[in-house]
């Protein structure tokens, strides 16, 4: 019996040391500030020894207004301090490597952030619609702007730190307060409103606005006036920001040597753009760059692209030619979709997988898969009307559902394996869809 009582005893203890109630009413377990009691607290010192300040921790505390970080403290989780609508002053750790989703949400009082030098990650949202918010400086450690991090907040100026990659979707949308930008040449890609903001000030060059920094104030195109029908992009540009040239009605585009990356949507419905090259600096073509360019017939992609994402020409009806870049390893999803026009295509050789619709409801009437692909995914041809037959590598391993659905033409499936290979390589269920009177030839004979 004592024994059981002196164990209970010792439970005891051990629970009371893994969580406890500080001087503020915090709920402490582990090192870890889980929660407050008294959600009327104005000021809160977080003490030595936590490392972490949970999710939702102080989530919608309406009447704090002062928060102390001890230098212990590492993470901030998720919506930690979400909604604390009279948050004014938020003093950081100098050990912080980590702040959570949503952290700082809806702060609206809050009108100053410094953000130490050892914070490496801010996630997204983590300071959307802190109305008030006037003065950030960030942490030399970033590498990148996460998706709406300070969407629709008061900055009036802001330095991105050298070494910063991306600034990526809706990070600054909406901060219509914010009138000076300095952006450093560590940059390589802005994405869909990553930089939305009506009063910023640009440089202007022949119709199109840029950012940059003392050393090279156009590295970024981000915007063009509406009327733009001429290009001359700057020669020290770098990058072309998503949607810079979108909806205008440019009929031809040099993409000069220098720049690295066209952003998502860069061109997108372009409808009279008919001519383009690009330079062969470029390395990264992101998601539908020249996507609905109904004009667009031919295009050659350098061979140093690299980064090739999806739906880059999804529904360039008239596109007829494309010659694409030997060092991809995948053909994103959608790349091809809906351009009528296209009858073939040759794949480079390095490639390892065809990502989703691919070729759907394209013009295409033979095609041949190179040795080296593994997979080839939903609905790869589908609707592709004008297939009569299709050449599939010895290396494929795996079809996935409807790849050849709709392809009502379709007679012949060319398979440089065996027999054996065949049936035993993973299909999944339907994924010839309802086209079914073809005959699939391999290596040692036909099946039916």
């Amino acid at each position: 019996m004592k024994k059981i009582i002196f164990c209970i005893f010792v439970l005891f203890i051990i629970l009371s040391l893994s969580s406890c109630e500080n001087k503020d009413g915090l709920i402490i377990k582990n090192n870890e500030v889980v929660s407050i009691i008294n959600k009327n607290k104005t000021e809160v010192v977080i003490p030595d020894g936590v490392v972490t300040i949970k999710e939702g921790a102080f989530q919608n505390c309406n009447k704090l207004e002062k928060v102390i970080l001890s230098d212990t403290v590492i993470i901030i989780e998720d919506s930690a301090f979400f909604q604390c609508e009279k948050l004014k002053e938020v003093t950081l750790s100098s050990s912080l490597k980590e702040i959570g989703n949503s952290a700082f949400y809806g702060c609206t009082s809050l009108e100053e952030i410094i953000i130490p030098d050892s914070v490496e990650y801010i996630d997204h949202f983590a300071f959307e619609n802190c109305e008030k918010l006037k003065n950030v400086q960030l942490s030399k450690s970033l590498t990148a702007i996460t998706k709406g991090s300070f969407e629709n907040c008061g900055i009036e100026s802001i330095v991105i730190p050298d070494g910063v990659k991306e600034i990526e979707d809706y990070a600054f949308n909406d901060c219509n307060n914010l009138l000076i930008m300095n952006i450093p040449s560590s940059i390589t890609n802005i994405g869909m409103q990553g930089i939305n903001c009506k009063n910023l000030t640009y440089m202007e060059y022949e119709g199109a606005y840029y950012l940059g920094n003392n050393v090279n104030p156009y590295h970024a195109l981000i915007d063009t006036r509406d009327d733009i029908e001429e290009v001359n992009i700057h020669k020290d540009c770098k990058i072309i920001g998503a949607l810079a040239f979108s909806c205008t009605d440019i009929t031809s585009v040099a993409i000069p040597d220098g720049i690295l990356t066209i952003g998502e949507c860069a061109f997108l419905e372009c409808l009279k753009l008919s001519d383009v090259t690009i330079a062969s600096s470029v390395k990264s073509i992101k998601y539908s760059a020249f996507g609905q360019c109904e004009s667009l017939k031919q295009i050659v992609i350098p061979d140093r692209v690299e980064d090739f994402e999806d739906s880059i020409f999804i529904n360039c009806k008239r596109l007829e030619n494309v010659t694409l870049p030997s060092k991809i390893t995948r053909l994103g999803g959608g790349m091809f979709y809906g351009c009528y026009a296209l009858t073939t295509v040759t794949l480079p050789q390095g490639l390892t997988s065809i990502g989703e619709k691919v070729f759907c409801d394209c013009g295409i009437n033979t095609i041949e898969i190179p040795e080296g692909v593994e997979t080839i995914d939903y609905g790869c041809f589908l609707d592709c009307a004008a297939l009569t037959s299709i050449t599939l590598p010895a290396t494929l391993q795996s079809i996935e559902p409807g790849i050849t659905a709709g392809c009502t033409k379709l007679k012949d499936i060319y398979y440089y394996g065996t027999k054996t290979q065949w049936e035993s390589m993973k299909k999944e269920d339907y994924w010839q869809g309802y086209a079914k009177n073809y005959t699939i030839h391999c290596s040692d004979g036909d099946i039916k």
